[in-house]
């Protein structure tokens, strides 16, 4: 997976997965709340739901500590494996941004030496 750090505005949103990472309290004030609580998302540490429509994946996070950060990155990069998107996004700031890129490689990190057959992700990108 190619990571690329650039400005929002430059963003081409075509065919493009936004991740967010969402607290408890964030998620009472939420666009979505009302379709993300009927899905039975209640923002906990790790977990992951999925508004396919408007391509957005969730990510429960208890708080944004640099640990809690580096673990959602990686469970959202895991979920990232069988998303059909070519890219996806996620919006970072200059305390978060180290936690997040090293979740989200150790996340995607697969051991496929001996493997015969390796899997291939559709995401190639992100931003």
């Amino acid at each position: 997976m190619d990571i690329q750090l650039i400005e929002k505005k430059n963003l081409n949103t075509k065919n493009n997965l936004t991740l967010k990472l969402i607290t408890k309290e964030k998620l009472k004030k939420a666009k979505f709340k009302r379709t993300l609580t009927k899905a039975g998302f209640e923002a906990e540490q790790d977990s992951v739901c999925a508004m396919h429509g408007k391509s957005l994946l969730f990510c429960g996070i208890e708080d944004y500590s640099d640990e809690n950060l580096r673990t959602a990155a990686a469970t959202l990069a895991k979920s990232l494996k069988s998303c059909n998107y070519k890219s996806a996004s996620i919006e970072v700031n200059d305390k978060s941004i180290k936690a997040i890129v090293e979740g989200m490689i150790l996340g995607g990190y697969e051991f496929d030496t001996y493997k015969t057959e390796k899997k291939k992700h559709k995401i190639k990108t992100l931003y």
